[in-house]
């Protein structure tokens, strides 16, 4: 498709926004461009019967619906010659490089009671979250990608007074990631600072409510979606600002698009993960949900300054 030829992006929320041209082959491309075979559809009585074609499509032709998500993918395939504002409110934000380095550098971080402070790549993974409302950030293991989490975190709980929900893909990793920040909090004398977050904890081991004044909620996915289905269909929308999902490799595609896509309030949103595979159809979904991937750094990186435990 030529640059020349034009189509309108109307941002609805967070989650959708509707494609609007008057040449209807370029929709039924869109149709096509933006989907994918789901693992196992041949299966599916559906698929079986003749009812479905086996194929999940992330435009709708009826009515114009787009996962916001792929509109910086979207305008890579198909270029306008025009943003809209509202389309660049969804992605950027105005802070400079200089505004969250004096941000982090208020504070001191420890691990097992010694100081740490973050990498030239850590802090590159921290500012790109700070900076863009919506990405995936690909983070090799061993990377730290913890602490860049946590003060992502700490911006939007200090800045912009929000509440986050920090979703892992395991119960183990909702306690793991608590003992996380709680250890970057804990000083060499053994004293937790002051300005440690008020974290609650929910899934099957821990259900604590209310959680009106936490700062950061960690659960599983899993636990959303028994939530959203079986309590609050809103509980995400409604209580939270800011979405995170941490190992997004290892969520389940389906579930994290619906809660995803069910957050229609929520413009801050984003995925870290250690392995991405841009082609994958997961990949796709992820991307849909939370925004353009984007690699901090490699394993081959990692292990050239001692960092990487293979």
């Amino acid at each position: 498709m030529s640059e020349f030829e034009q189509y309108q992006i109307n941002v609805e929320n967070a989650s959708i926004c509707r494609i609007s041209s008057s040449q209807y082959d370029f929709l039924i491309n869109l149709y096509d461009t933006y989907s994918f075979y789901p693992p196992g559809y041949q299966f599916n009585p559906k698929f079986k019967h003749g009812h479905w074609d086996g194929k999940i499509r992330l435009f709708s032709i009826a009515n114009r619906s787009f996962p916001v998500g792929l509109i910086p993918r979207l305008l890579k395939d198909f270029p306008l010659k025009e943003i809209d504002n509202d389309i660049n409110f969804c992605f950027k934000t105005d802070y400079t490089d200089k505004e969250i380095e004096n941000f982090v550098g208020q504070f001191s971080f420890f691990s097992h009671g010694k100081p740490i402070v973050p990498r030239e790549d850590q802090m590159r993974a921290i500012k790109h979250s700070i900076q863009n409302k919506r990405s995936v950030l690909v983070c090799p293991t061993s990377f730290g990608k913890s602490l860049c989490i946590f003060i992502q975190c700490l911006w939007h709980i200090i800045i912009y007074k929000y509440k986050i929900v920090l979703i892992v893909p395991t119960i183990d990793l909702v306690e793991q990631f608590y003992n996380d920040i709680l250890d970057y909090c804990t000083n060499s004398k053994g004293e937790v600072e002051d300005w440690f977050p008020k974290i609650i904890k929910i899934s099957s081991l821990y259900n604590e409510t209310p959680i009106d004044h936490a700062d950061i909620v960690i659960t599983t996915w899993q636990s959303v979606m028994s939530i959203t289905r079986n309590k609050d269909p809103q509980w995400v929308n409604k209580n939270f600002q800011c979405l995170i999902l941490d190992e997004s490799h290892k969520a389940k595609g389906t579930e994290i698009q619906k809660i995803a896509s069910g957050a229609t309030k929520i413009f801050h949103r984003t995925g870290w993960t250690g392995s991405l595979k841009s082609n994958s159809n997961d990949a796709l979904v992820v991307e849909s949900c939370f925004g353009p991937p984007v690699e901090i750094t490699t394993l081959s990186k990692l292990m050239e300054i001692g960092r990487a435990h293979v």
